[in-house]
């Protein structure tokens, strides 16, 4: 799953089934680890994504997108930022490819909801 750094991930339709397997086991692994049926106490869990962070677009709102991305990259060591509406502005003071860019300068992951 290392190919995937850098790499744009807008639907699974894009994907092989290779890197489609990968992203599944790789999901078993982090639900194994970290899901409510998990053994494993969530203090001493590794922590693969600190230092990394996620800046979340929500043009409208989406309880469950919001809920599981914090908590997800909450127990997986990294930090997420919320801008709704009022915060952002698409293609208002600044185009959409601006800010685009700013987000990826400063964050690992950006996630759209619009």
């Amino acid at each position: 799953l290392a190919g995937f750094e850098g790499k744009n991930f807008i639907s699974i339709d894009k994907l092989s089934n290779e890197e489609l397997r990968g992203l599944l086991d790789l999901s078993k692994k982090y639900r194994d680890t970290y899901g409510k049926k998990s053994t494993v106490d969530p203090t001493t869990a590794p922590k693969p994504l600190t230092g990394k962070s996620v800046s979340m677009i929500f043009q409208k709102r989406s309880t469950r997108t919001r809920v599981s991305t914090e908590t997800g990259m909450n127990l997986l060591g990294g930090q997420s930022l919320f801008l709704g509406p009022s915060d952002i502005q698409l293609g208002v003071n600044e185009s959409m490819r601006d800010t685009a860019l700013v987000l990826s300068r400063f964050n690992s992951i950006v996630l759209a909801r619009v």
